[in-house]
């Protein structure tokens, strides 16, 4: 089942020569601090959304968060995509946080109680997957992307679609800046913390979503990240002059 991860057709925004076979198969011009260009003029920034459990609520918060979020929706002048993962947990993050608060606590009684839970996730690690949901919001400089097949995944440019030019350079910057305050404010108004991915962590998130079974396996690592920013800048950079301009 095709669900527009991949443009089979992309148009070769960047000279073949420069291309490798992902760009060809990827929409994606590239990402610099956080911000995702597209191609086409069209741009995005993600957020990472804390999560908040309204089971744990009364009824009277129930309604008051759910009025505080359609206020807020109502209040944007942009549309938005709201992007929810399902991952395996990362326990041995969680049990080096154990670990820290048992060597830190001096009171015997939360010592045992920390010693017991972390045999617990332990032993629940091992005879289960345990999974995690992480909760992302994709901000776009403009109107969004028409994607011709209803693909989710066009608006991080994994589907195809067609764009009418948008403002680029300092006009997009500013133009980011202020819907990426006004989403974290108004998240905040109803107890969500928000937060903007960098370049590495938008990276990762691709990895991801393209490679779940080997990103889990091989992390990115800052390493390897570092070491590709100058030979991708010296292809865009050959690419632009190829074009007459940025």
């Amino acid at each position: 089942m095709h669900i527009g991860w991949f443009r089979p057709d992309a148009a070769a925004s960047v000279p073949r020569r420069y291309r490798s076979t992902q760009q060809a198969k990827l929409f994606l011009e590239g990402i610099q601090d956080g911000v995702i260009d597209l191609g086409g003029g069209a741009y995005r920034r993600v957020l990472e959304v804390s999560a908040r459990n309204l089971a744990l609520a009364s009824v009277a918060e129930q309604e008051q968060i759910i009025t505080r979020f359609r206020a807020f929706l109502n209040s944007l002048s942009f549309p938005l995509q709201i992007l929810v993962r399902i991952e395996p947990l990362n326990v041995e993050s969680y049990l080096t946080l154990l670990d820290e608060r048992v060597h830190a606590t001096t009171e015997a009684g939360l010592r045992e109680l920390a010693l017991a839970q972390r045999a617990f996730v332990r032993e629940l690690a091992a005879t289960r997957i345990l999974l995690g949901r992480r909760f992302f919001v994709v901000i776009p400089s403009a109107l969004p992307a028409r994607d011709h097949r209803g693909a989710v995944w066009s608006w991080l440019g994994l589907g195809q679609r067609s764009s009418p030019p948008l403002p680029t350079g300092a006009i997009v910057s500013r133009q980011l800046a202020q819907r990426t305050t006004d989403v974290i404010r108004g998240l905040a108004v109803i107890g969500l913390h928000a937060r903007a991915l960098d370049t590495d962590a938008v990276l990762a998130l691709y990895y991801a979503v393209l490679c779940p079974t080997q990103s889990r396996l091989q992390p990115l690592r800052q390493s390897v990240v570092a070491a590709t920013t100058p030979a991708v800048r010296r292809a865009r950079e050959a690419a632009c002059a190829d074009r007459g301009g940025p």
